[in-house]
C-alpha cells in the first residue's frame, strides 16, 4: 500500500494579491506504538507506506514570511485520500478557530451536520443530524493574527481504510 496524499488544492491563506506572505509545510508522520503498553507512541516521519488502519498524523507548519502581521488566516486541509479522520486535532488556542467540513469543504461548523433521510410512519422524512466525525473532508482553523515571523503548527489524525488508499499525488 502506498502513502495517502491530501486531495486536493494546498492549504488557503489569507494573503496580499502581490507577493505569498504565508509559507505552508505539510508533513506526513506514521504513528507506532513504543511500547506494548501502547501508552508511547513512536513517529515514523514521511513513511513510504501505510496499510489499512495505521494512524497518520497530518501536520501543518504556517508560517508569516512577510513584514507584517496578517489578520483573519485560513489554513484548511483535506483529510486524506483513503482515510477518515480520527480525531485530536490540535485544539483552538487563543486567538484560533477549529472548524470542520463534512461536504468537501463547501461548509465549515465546529460540530458540522449532515442530512438524512429515514421512514417515519411510512413515509420519508429528510432531517439533519451531527455529522460522526469520520465523515469529516477537511479540518480547518481561522487564526486572528500572524505574526511577522511567526510559525504555528496544527495537526490531526487520520486513520487509513481498507483496500481504497490511493497513491500519493
Amino acid at each position: 500500500m502506498t502513502l495517502l496524499a491530501p486531495v486536493g488544492a494546498a492549504p488557503a491563506a489569507a494573503a496580499t494579491p502581490s507577493a505569498p506572505t504565508v509559507r505552508f509545510v505539510l508533513t506526513q508522520t506514521l504513528v507506532r506504538s513504543a511500547s506494548a503498553s501502547a501508552a508511547a507512541e513512536r513517529l515514523v516521519p514521511s513513511p513510504a507506506t501505510a496499510a489499512p488502519g495505521d494512524l497518520l498524523r497530518e501536520e501543518i507548519a504556517v508560517t508569516n514570511v512577510g513584514s507584517a502581521a496578517l489578520r483573519g488566516v485560513i489554513v484548511a486541509v483535506p483529510v486524506p485520500s483513503g482515510a477518515v479522520y480520527a480525531g485530536s486535532a490540535t485544539p483552538a488556542a487563543p486567538g484560533w478557530t477549529l472548524h470542520f467540513s463534512a461536504d468537501r469543504g463547501r461548509s465549515y461548523a465546529a460540530r458540522p451536520v449532515r442530512t438524512v433521510s429515514v421512514t417515519e410512519n411510512g413515509r420519508t422524512v429528510r432531517r439533519q443530524e451531527a455529522a460522526p466525525p469520520e465523515t469529516y473532508t477537511h479540518v480547518r482553523w481561522k487564526v486572528a493574527t500572524l505574526k511577522a515571523g511567526e510559525t504555528l503548527r496544527f495537526s490531526f489524525r487520520a486513520r487509513v481504510q481498507g483496500a481504497g488508499a490511493q497513491a500519493a499525488e
